[in-house]
C-alpha cells in the first residue's frame, strides 16, 4: 500500500525458492498488518471453503505457511515436517532480519523458547533410566546449601520442611517455585531490568541462578497446583548437574551432538552463528520493533536455547522413538517413558487442547482422547499409559515456536515451527500442518 518497494523475502520450499517484494516501512507498520491480518483470515477461509481435490499436501503446506505468517504478522516463519522419521517437507517465509532483508528459510536458527523443557527432560529421563537420578528424592539431597530446608508457602505462611519438592514436582510445575517476576526490585540493587523475563545478566554457573529466587515464598504446598515456572527448570538444570557430575551446559551440547541437532546450540550472544534471525517483539501500537537485549545463561534448561525447523524436527522424531518403544531409542526402558509421558495429577489447568502436563510434555488429550490424559475433573481418561500425541509451545524474548509429535496416524508426524516474533501462539498452526500429512484410521480422526 504505496511503501518504497525493493526489499525481498525468500520462500524456501525444499531446494526451491521464491523471492517476493516486501517493504521494511510495511513489514515495521502496525496498520499494515491489521489490514494483512484481515486479508489473510478472508484468504484462508475462502482456500478453506474452495481447497481443489487435486492439491497436493506440499502445495497446501505451502498455503498455510504464507497464511499464518499473515495472520500472525510475524517477520519470519520457518516449519518442519516429518512423516516415519523423514523430513518430507520444510519451507521458510518472510525475513528472518529486517533490516538487512535476509530471507527466512527451514535452516534460519531461533530461539526454541520453552521447547527447551522436553530438551530438558529428555535428558532428565536418561539420568533416571541410568539411576543417576531418582524422581523423588528431594532435590535437597542433591543440591545440599544450594536450596534451603525449610520455605514458607505465600508471604504470610510459616517455615516448614514438608513435603519436600522433588524433580517429578519441578518437571511438571507442581514445585511451587515461582515464573519471572515482572516487576522485581530487588534487581535495582544489581543494575538489572526489574522484568526478569529481560534479564540481561551474564551467569557463569547455574546455581549462581538460584539466588534470584531460592529465598522467596512457595506459591503453593509442593505437589498440590501447578504453577507454570521456568525458574523451577533451572533448579531442575543444577540437580541435573550435581546427579551426572557434568555441567548442564555440556550435557546439553553432547545431547546435541548425539542426535546430529548439529544446527542447535545455547543461546550465547557473542558466537558467530550461521543463520541466526534477529528478534521481534511489537509495541502497544502494533508497530514492529527490535526485541530487547537478553542473556539466556540464567534459563538454559527452562528457554535458553536455539535452533532450526529441521533440528527441532529431529528431536520430535527422536522423541517419537522412544513414545513407540523403537530398538535403539534415546530412552530405552519403556517403564521410564510411561512415568515421564503420564499426565500428572494436579496439573489440568482446563485450556484447550490440553489434558494436564506431564514431566516436561505436554499429552495431547483432546487431539486423541482415548489414550492417557486428565480430563476437566482431574482424573486419568484412556487406558494407554503412554499418549499418541505430545506437544510444547514456546514463548520467548523475541522469538515463538511449536512442536507436536503424533504418534497416533498409521505414520508418526512430527511438526516443528519457529518464529522470529515473540506472544504467538502456534499450537493450532501445528495440527493444522499436522493434519496435512497424517494418515489416520477412522477411529483418529478428530
Amino acid at each position: 500500500p504505496g511503501h518504497n518497494l525493493g526489499k525481498l523475502k525468500c520462500v524456501s520450499a525444499g531446494s526451491m525458492s521464491v523471492i517476493r517484494p516486501i517493504s521494511i516501512a510495511a513489514m515495521a507498520s502496525g496498520s499494515y498488518y491489521q489490514w494483512l491480518r484481515h486479508q489473510a483470515l478472508l484468504a484462508k477461509a475462502e482456500s478453506d471453503a474452495n481447497s481443489a481435490v487435486s492439491s497436493t499436501p506440499f502445495a497446501q503446506a505451502q498455503r498455510l505457511l504464507e497464511q499464518t505468517q499473515a495472520i500472525h504478522g510475524t517477520p519470519g516463519l520457518s516449519v518442519a515436517v516429518s512423516v516415519d522419521g523423514e523430513v518430507v517437507w520444510s519451507s521458510g517465509v518472510g525475513l528472518s532480519n529486517v533490516e538487512s532483508g535476509s530471507g527466512c528459510h527451514n535452516r534460519t536458527v531461533m530461539r526454541i523458547a520453552s521447547i527447551s523443557k522436553p530438551i530438558t527432560a529428555l535428558l532428565c529421563a536418561k539420568l533416571v533410566q541410568d539411576k543417576k537420578l531418582d524422581l523423588d528424592t528431594p532435590i535437597t539431597q542433591y543440591l545440599g546449601d544450594l536450596w534451603p530446608t525449610q520455605y514458607k508457602v505465600g508471604k504470610e505462611g510459616a517455615p516448614q520442611s514438608t513435603p519436600a519438592i522433588t524433580c517429578r514436582h519441578l518437571l511438571s510445575h507442581l514445585g511451587g517455585v515461582r515464573h519471572y517476576n515482572e516487576n522485581n526490585e530487588a534487581m535495582d540493587k544489581l543494575g538489572l531490568p526489574r522484568n526478569e523475563f529481560h534479564s540481561n545478566k551474564h551467569f557463569a554457573k547455574l546455581e549462581d541462578v538460584l539466588e534470584v529466587f531460592k529465598n522467596d515464598p512457595l506459591l503453593c504446598t509442593p505437589g498440590s497446583k501447578f504453577n507454570y515456572t521456568t525458574h523451577g527448570y533451572t533448579v531442575l538444570g543444577v540437580v541435573m548437574e550435581k546427579a551426572a557430575g557434568k555441567k548442564i551446559q555440556t550435557q546439553l551440547e553432547d545431547f546435541f551432538k548425539q542426535t546430529n541437532m548439529l544446527s542447535t546450540y545455547l543461546d550465547r550472544p557473542t558466537p558467530i552463528i550461521e543463520n541466526r534471525a534477529a528478534q521481534y517483539t511489537r509495541d502497544k501500537r502494533h508497530r514492529l520493533a527490535n526485541a530487547p537485549y537478553v542473556d539466556c545463561s540464567n534459563k538454559w534448561t527452562g528457554g535458553g536455547i536455539l535452533s532450526n525447523a529441521l533440528d527441532l524436527c529431529t528431536f520430535g522424531n527422536v522423541v517419537a522413538a522412544c513414545l513407540q518403544a523403537k530398538e535403539g531409542a534415546y530412552i530405552g526402558d519403556q517403564s521410564v517413558i510411561d512415568e515421564f509421558m503420564k499426565p500428572q495429577q494436579g496439573t489440568n489447568d482446563r485450556r484447550p487442547h490440553y489434558g494436564g502436563y506431564a514431566l516436561g510434555f505436554v499429552p495431547a488429550g483432546a487431539r486423541f482422547p482415548a489414550t492417557a490424559w486428565r480430563d476437566a475433573t482431574d482424573a486419568i481418561v484412556g487406558a494407554k499409559p503412554t499418549p499418541d500425541a505430545v506437544s510444547h509451545l514456546g514463548g520467548a524474548c523475541g522469538g515463538s515456536s511449536a512442536l507436536l509429535v503424533d504418534v497416533g496416524s498409521e505414520k508418526p508426524v512430527v511438526v516443528s515451527m519457529l518464529s522470529n516474533l515473540a506472544g504467538l501462539n502456534l499450537q493450532n498452526s501445528a495440527e493444522e500442518f499436522a493434519d496435512l500429512f497424517a494418515v489416520r484410521t477412522p477411529s483418529c480422526k478428530l
